[in-house]
């Protein structure tokens, strides 16, 4: 998917939500008061998302699903990252070897020794 894409919340416990995508009736049929699907923005450019259901009476606060967009950033990374199949060892492999060195062994606060480290 591509373009501008919003969430879309669906509150099942609400009389005349539209159930417009089949997966509703079964979730309301097992008793889901509650479901949003949001967008997961990939470093490509593409579009993903991810959907999170709840069957809390009242469904979500506006606070919890402040947070949950609030993580989406974050989320799409982590997803964009098991998608690519890149292993997460890599990718603090890539990240620290386009850092010098030098900033590693001058900041004694993340543990450095000036020691090479092993496994």
């Amino acid at each position: 998917m591509r373009g501008e894409v919003s969430g879309i919340r669906r509150r099942l416990d609400i009389p005349g939500t539209p159930i417009d995508f089949p997966i509703l009736q079964e979730l309301k049929a097992k008793g889901i008061t509650d479901y949003v699907a949001m967008p997961l923005h990939f470093s490509d450019g593409s579009i993903h998302a991810v959907t999170i259901s709840l069957d809390r009476p009242g469904g979500f606060t506006t606070e919890e699903l402040s947070q949950l967009y609030d993580m989406l950033p974050v989320l799409g990374r982590l997803m964009e990252i098991h998608a690519t199949g890149i292993q997460p060892e890599l990718c603090w492999i890539l990240m620290l070897a386009a850092t010098p060195a030098s900033v590693y062994l001058k900041d004694s606060s993340n543990g450095a020794t000036g020691k090479p480290f092993t496994r």
